[in-house]
């Protein structure tokens, strides 16, 4: 890869369920190393957006009307646009090498009722892999995002929901990802541990120059985190750029009515 890539590229993408536009002629970069905040009202194609970057979801064709489809569609033949992922197309990704490159957490915590370590191990045992360095791994994972590595022997089912989306993040980055694709991981819990949830992450990709992509519905969780800031609003992007400045220079008046009125980006 080369040093100056984007770490993600979208390039006229589009996504469809049946009848319905779901994402429409998305174009964006996420550069190495970089926070991006989704934003937007529900039903906007947030969560969509993101299960493309992992394959979760595949790209779809435009109907006519939905705008064009021109950019780079090497490597996708369905002709709704391209998606590279660390400089390579993402149709050329193995899917379990791309999910090790590209880890997910998503809303609700998903832990099975297994004690801590064995939920760390998923994404070894579930394909029968049990690395040399494991155990340092899961203390490693369990330190990273501020948990005491004796709570591994703990049942996950004990834990506080905050405890438990603090694991989930640690069985993200025990395949050591160099993208963290989050679906508004703060969602289910209060506002003190979301606040240091966001600080832990924050933390993680200044360390490990994690690219982070990140839905969320809190407004004020993007402001905090800085990086930039992507506007949905009916499957089509309306705004992306540094986060004050989207939120001082809103580029129209759809985007204004969001980010300053009394709706929430859920």
């Amino acid at each position: 890869m080369s040093p100056d890539a984007p770490a993600i590229v979208m390039s006229n993408v589009h996504r469809r369920i049946g009848d319905a536009a779901i994402l429409i002629d998305i174009s964006l970069s996420v550069a190495t190393g970089e926070t991006l905040h989704i934003v937007g009202p529900s039903g906007s194609g947030k969560s969509s957006l993101l299960r493309l970057l992992n394959r979760l979801d595949e790209v779809s064709r435009p109907a006519s009307g939905d705008g064009p489809a021109s950019g780079d569609t090497s490597g996708d033949t369905s002709g709704g646009g391209g998606i590279t992922i660390l400089d390579r197309l993402i149709a050329d990704w193995p899917i379990r090498e791309l999910r090790r490159s590209v880890s997910m957490v998503l809303q609700e915590p998903s832990l099975l009722g297994l004690t801590v370590r064995e939920n760390l191990m998923l994404p070894f045992t579930l394909v029968n892999e049990k690395p040399a360095d494991i155990d340092p791994r899961v203390t490693r994972a369990l330190q990273r995002v501020g948990l005491d590595p004796a709570m591994a022997d703990r049942v996950a089912d004990q834990l506080s929901v905050g405890q438990k989306q603090r694991v989930t993040l640690a069985r993200a980055l025990m395949v050591e990802p160099r993208i963290l694709l989050l679906d508004e991981p703060t969602a289910s819990v209060d506002v003190r541990t979301a606040g240091q949830l966001l600080q832990q992450i924050q933390r993680l990709a200044a360390e490990s120059h994690l690219t982070v992509v990140m839905v969320t519905h809190r407004l004020e969780e993007a402001r905090k985190m800085g990086g930039r800031l992507a506007v949905l609003i009916a499957g089509r992007l309306e705004a992306i750029g540094p986060v004050e400045q989207v939120f001082a220079d809103p580029p129209n008046e759809t985007v204004r009515a969001f980010l300053h009125g009394e709706h929430h980006a859920r």
